[in-house]
């Protein structure tokens, strides 16, 4: 393998997250100015370009395009990304474990899990209050007008975008360069910088260390894809409960969490986490 030194170490470990918020910076802002350009248009054969003066365009246009922007920049992003992972395997090839397809379905499951016990967690705690930026970001997933845009690009395509950037492209590289517990601590750290605000930042960076293990010790990027998708469908589908109907959120916490227990456990025998700590082994993925 090819020798870098530190500064080439560091930028191979770093750009693939700058890629991301390169195509989401660049689909929005078009998008934005495409709006704009659109009600000077229209407002011109309107004859009412006054009425721009007392609109705030840059606003509205935000708020109308943002979901649909995202939803085409997990898509451009999943597709780009996938062909970089690709190729990055021909260098690291992988050595995965081989599952039942039955463990996929846990996999997903535990990420639905993971979801119900950090909601309620966040919820005892009290501190969204803190936070309220956190608060309009989930506003706008969880938009029912907007619940089949909202489910493609947060709970599908933005996961596995994140997955091949964090999981099969940052955490691989800088485990190579520096180790494990190093890669870890750097891809859950900018796996929750890139989420934009801090509760956020903070659950996703935990969530980060999870997704990191179990694709340390399975060898397959889809484990974390399932669980992470998990995560985040639960995230866009909880909009469409009801409102007068929270008591199923309590139903749905203590399921999950006992759900949770029994995921981990299955998870832990499936992947033999102890077997390399015992013997010394090299983990599967390389």
């Amino acid at each position: 393998m090819k020798k870098y030194s530190l500064p080439g170490k560091i930028w191979r470990i770093v750009y693939p997250s700058l890629i991301l918020l390169g195509i989401q910076a660049t689909v929005i802002i078009f998008a934005i100015t495409a709006y704009i350009i659109y009600k000077f248009y229209t407002m011109a054969l309107s004859q009412n370009i006054s009425n721009l003066i007392d609109q705030e365009l840059t606003v509205q246009a935000l708020n109308y395009v943002f979901m649909p922007s995202i939803a085409v920049y997990a898509i451009v992003s999943s597709i780009l990304l996938f062909f970089v992972f690709k190729r990055e395997i021909k260098y690291l090839p992988e050595n995965p474990q081989k599952f039942k397809p039955s463990v996929y379905v846990v996999f997903f499951i535990f990420g639905i899990c993971l979801n119900i016990l950090i909601t309620f967690l966040i919820a005892i705690l009290r501190v969204e209050q803190f936070f309220p930026e956190h608060d309009q970001f989930v506003a706008l997933m969880t938009d029912k007008k907007n619940i089949f845009i909202n489910l493609i690009a947060v709970g599908i395509c933005g996961p596995i975008a994140e997955e091949f950037c964090f999981r099969g492209l940052i955490f691989k590289r800088a485990r190579t360069h520096f180790g494990l517990s190093a890669a870890i601590i750097i891809s859950s750290a900018l796996f929750g910088i890139i989420h934009g605000n801090w509760l956020q930042g903070i659950y996703a960076g935990a969530f980060g260390i999870v997704l990191a293990f179990v694709y340390h010790y399975s060898g397959k990027i889809i484990a974390p894809i399932l669980i992470h998708v998990g995560f985040n469908t639960l995230s866009v589908l909880s909009s469409l409960i009801p409102e007068g109907y929270e008591f199923v959120l309590g139903i749905l916490f203590f399921v999950g969490l006992c759900l949770a227990v029994v995921l981990s456990v299955i998870i832990f025998k499936k992947i033999p986490f102890w077997k390399y700590k015992k013997t010394g082994e090299t983990p599967p993925v390389f």
